[in-house]
């Protein structure tokens, strides 16, 4: 069994010259990777929710300092704000993204 079974695609924000001196900001393509995509429902939302709001979906993959919370995710086609990145164990071998699912744009 795969451990990481789901490729993820990080976007970050990036102005687009509109030609004019001026720009437009859209998102990008950051980086790729594999990652385990866990949406929360039931009685782990509940939890979830009550430590930080709006949490619905977990994030596994391997640790890496360049993700932060400026970063969304593309899932699918599903949009997700990383809410908070955590160094699952302190190892700096797994990194647990608590994310929120937002309305692709």
């Amino acid at each position: 069994m795969n451990e990481y079974p789901h490729t993820i695609t990080f976007q970050q924000k990036t102005k687009i010259p509109d030609g004019s001196g001026g720009y437009t900001e859209d998102w990008a393509t950051f980086k790729v990777a594999d990652a385990f995509v866990q949406p929360l429902t039931g009685n782990k939302l509940l939890i979830a929710q009550q430590l930080q709001s709006k949490i619905n979906y977990k994030v596994f993959m391997d640790f890496d300092s360049e993700i932060n919370s400026k970063l969304r995710i593309d899932y699918n086609g599903n949009i997700l704000k990383i809410d908070a990145p955590i160094d699952q164990g302190g190892l700096e071998e797994v990194l647990c993204l608590l994310c929120v699912s937002e309305v692709s744009q």
